[in-house]
């Protein structure tokens, strides 16, 4: 199977990331939110392909990022009509909100330049 090549940090980076947002979806399933189970699954899938540098690697980490800003996105324009409409807004988690939102499209974008996929290499042959 051929593995990918990516920066070191950004690898250090991700596992920090994905195992933060694994221990908050776990929290969230333990509390009793059934729906939490994808988050559970998506995440050990990304920290599995990260340990062992499978090729789906990308599709993995911007699946991941879609899904991770998708519940705070949906917040946060909550929070946003709320203002206008001169409701009790939680400024935290706005905030919250939109600091994973962020993250996840830095993330995103990062892994397009950080993680690559291995090049094959053609030996010519002698006639």
């Amino acid at each position: 199977m051929n593995k990918i090549i990516i920066n070191k940090k950004f690898e250090i980076a991700l596992y920090v990331l994905v195992s933060i947002s694994l221990l908050s979806v776990s929290q969230s399933l333990i509390e009793g939110n059934i729906f939490s189970v994808i988050g559970v699954v998506l995440d050990v899938v990304v920290l599995f392909f990260l340990y062992t540098k499978n090729t789906k690697l990308s599709v993995g980490i911007k699946l991941w990022c879609m899904l991770i800003a998708l519940g705070p996105f949906f917040k946060s324009i909550a929070g946003i009509l709320k203002i206008i409409g001169s409701r009790n807004v939680d400024y935290l988690i706005l905030i919250q909100n939109i600091i994973v939102i962020t993250l996840a499209i830095l993330v995103y974008k990062l892994s397009n330049k950080y993680i690559s996929a291995p090049v094959a290499v053609s030996v010519p042959t002698v006639k």
